[in-house]
C-alpha cells in the first residue's frame, strides 16, 4: 500500500467555532417568530481541477443544540445542492451519497467516525482518495475538541478507503498538502478577478504552466476565446471520425479540437473564415459578440431555468457605422442582455480587442452571474426556492474577507443575518454558505441580501439579492 504523505494546512480563519444569538422578530402575518441561536461551522468540499485537488469551505448556519460536529461530517457526505453544482460547473470528489453515519464519537481529542459499508462505492484514485479522507479531517478538526480522525466501515478498522491511503490509524491535519481553492496570484487584486475565479473554479481557464499567472490584461485571441465558450457550454468531444476542420491553418494547432466542437454545434461557420482560421490573431470587440450570442442560445437551450433580464431597450452608438452589418445585430442583442456595454462617450469601438479579463466578466454575464464586487455564482435568476435550506456560493473582495448576509420579509423585516469569510483576505476570494431552513421561518417572500460593508463609514455595497419565493 502506498502511504500519502500529508503537509499542514493553516486556515485559522476558517477554524473557529462561534455561537451568535439570533432576534426574535415577527413575520408577515405578525405571528410572532423566535429563531433559533445560531451555531457555525465550515465544511471543506474538495475540488478537483486539472492543475489539483483543492478545498472549498462553505459555512454552515444550523440551529445551536445540536452535535454540531457530526451534522458537519453528515453535511459533507450530502454535498451541495443540484443548483449549485450545475451553476458553478465544478467538480467535486464526492461520497456516494446513500453513504450514511453509523456511529460517532469523540474520545482523548479523536473523533472516530463508523460509516456505513456504502462508502466503498467511491471510485478514486491516490489524489481523490487523499482528498475526501483529508477534507473530512480538516472539517472535523475544526472543532476544538477533535485532533485527529479514525475512519470505521462498519465498526471495523480498515486499511483503506480505495487502496491508496492508510486509514488503518487515526489521520490529522498535520501533512496535509491539500491547498485551499485561491484564485490566480495575478488576478487577485484585478478588477476582472471574480470572474476570472468562476471560470477557473470551473476548469475552464487556468494559469500559464510557467508561472501560474492568468495575464489578465494580455489581448484575448480567437483562440483563447473559441475554447473558453467551448469549455463554457460544453459541447460534446467528437472522434476523429466525425471531425473535420476546413482551415488549414489548424493542423498543429492546440486549438484545433475545441474548432471541430464549435463547428458541429454551428457556433461557429466556415463561411465566416473561409480556408484560414487565424487562430492567434488578436480577437475583436464585434465578432466576440458574434460568437458570444451563439454561444449563449446553445447554453440558455441547455439552461431553461436561467431568466435574463434585459439591461436596455433603446440601443444606438456614436460609431455603429463603423460596425461590420453582420455583427450589427450581434451586438445590439448582446448589449441589450447586459454581456457587453459601450463605453462613456457613446461608441463601441467595434474593431477594438478584448483583454482575457474582460472576456472572463462578459463570459460570467451570459451564464446569468449577477455582481460587481460581490459575484454570485449560485443561486443564479430564475431560482425557485423549495423551502429547504439555501446554499450560496460566490466570490467577493472586500474589507478582511467579510462577507455579510441577511434576509428580509416583504415588509423588510430583517430575519437572520450574519457575515462569513471569503477565502481572501486582500482580493478576490471564494465564499460559500448554508442557511437552515428553519432560520427563515414563516414569511414569505423573502429576499437574501449578500452585500459587503464600508470600514470607514460603515456604508452598505454591492448588495446582491436573491428572491426566496416558491
Amino acid at each position: 500500500m502506498r502511504h500519502v504523505r500529508i503537509v499542514k494546512l493553516v486556515i485559522a480563519s476558517f477554524l473557529a467555532l462561534v455561537f451568535v444569538a439570533s432576534p426574535v422578530f415577527s413575520a408577515c402575518d405578525c405571528v410572532a417568530f423566535s429563531a433559533p441561536e445560531i451555531s457555525r461551522f465550515f465544511v471543506y468540499f474538495p475540488l478537483n481541477l486539472a492543475s489539483g485537488v483543492y478545498l472549498l469551505p462553505v459555512e454552515y448556519f444550523v440551529p445551536s443544540g445540536g452535535d454540531v460536529a457530526r451534522q458537519a461530517i453528515e453535511a459533507f457526505i450530502a454535498g451541495l445542492p443540484d443548483y449549485i453544482a450545475e451553476s458553478s460547473g465544478m467538480m467535486l470528489v464526492k461520497l456516494p451519497k446513500q453513504t450514511k453515519v453509523l456511529g460517532f464519537k469523540v474520545e482523548n481529542g479523536v473523533c472516530t467516525v463508523d460509516f456505513s459499508g456504502d462508502i466503498r462505492g467511491v471510485s478514486v484514485g491516490a489524489a481523490g482518495e487523499a482528498a475526501l479522507l483529508y477534507a473530512m479531517v480538516h472539517t472535523l478538526c475544526q472543532f476544538d475538541n477533535i485532533d485527529m480522525v479514525q475512519i470505521l466501515i462498519e465498526g471495523q478498522v480498515v486499511e483503506s478507503l480505495a487502496g491508496h491511503v492508510d486509514t488503518s490509524q487515526p489521520l490529522s491535519r498535520d501533512g496535509s498538502d491539500i491547498e485551499l481553492f485561491t484564485t490566480l496570484p495575478d488576478a487577485v487584486q484585478h478588477w476582472g478577478g471574480g470572474a476570472i475565479s468562476i471560470l477557473q473554479m470551473a476548469d475552464i481557464v487556468s494559469g500559464y504552466p510557467e508561472d501560474n499567472t492568468f495575464k489578465p490584461d494580455r489581448t484575448l485571441t480567437r483562440a483563447e476565446f473559441v475554447k473558453m465558450l467551448v469549455e463554457t457550454v460544453k459541447l460534446p468531444y467528437l472522434t476523429d471520425t466525425q471531425a473535420s476542420v476546413p482551415f488549414g491553418d489548424l493542423s498543429e494547432h492546440w486549438v484545433r479540437s475545441y474548432v471541430q466542437r464549435a463547428l458541429a454545434a454551428g457556433m461557429i461557420s466556415s463561411q465566416d473564415y473561409g480556408t484560414a482560421f487565424r487562430p492567434d490573431e488578436p480577437l475583436s470587440r464585434e465578432e466576440a459578440c458574434y460568437l458570444l450570442l451563439r454561444a449563449a442560445d446553445i447554453y440558455l437551450a441547455d439552461h431553461p431555468e436561467l431568466v435574463i433580464q434585459p439591461q436596455q431597450d433603446e440601443i444606438e452608438f456614436r460609431d455603429e457605422a463603423a460596425i461590420d452589418d453582420k455583427y450589427v445585430a450581434s451586438i445590439l442583442e448582446c448589449v441589450r442582455r447586459g454581456y457587453v456595454q459601450g463605453y462613456p462617450d457613446g461608441t463601441f469601438m467595434p474593431k477594438g480587442t478584448l483583454t482575457r479579463a474582460e472576456a472572463c466578466a462578459i463570459i460570467t454575464r451570459m451564464q446569468g452571474i449577477q455582481g460587481d464586487r460581490v459575484l454570485l455564482v449560485g443561486p443564479r435568476p430564475g431560482f425557485k426556492w423549495d423551502g429547504s435550506d439555501v446554499f450560496v456560493l460566490g466570490f467577493a473582495t472586500g474589507f478582511e474577507a467579510n462577507v455579510n448576509w441577511r434576509v428580509k420579509t416583504a415588509s423588510a423585516e430583517v430575519l437572520p443575518e450574519n457575515y462569513t469569510t471569503s477565502s481572501y483576505g486582500l482580493g478576490w476570494g471564494a465564499f460559500g454558505l448554508c442557511i437552515d431552513s428553519s432560520f427563515l421561518g414563516v414569511a414569505e417572500p423573502m429576499e437574501l441580501e449578500i452585500y459587503l460593508i464600508d470600514m470607514k463609514d460603515g456604508s452598505e455595497y454591492s448588495l446582491v439579492s436573491v428572491p426566496l419565493a416558491k
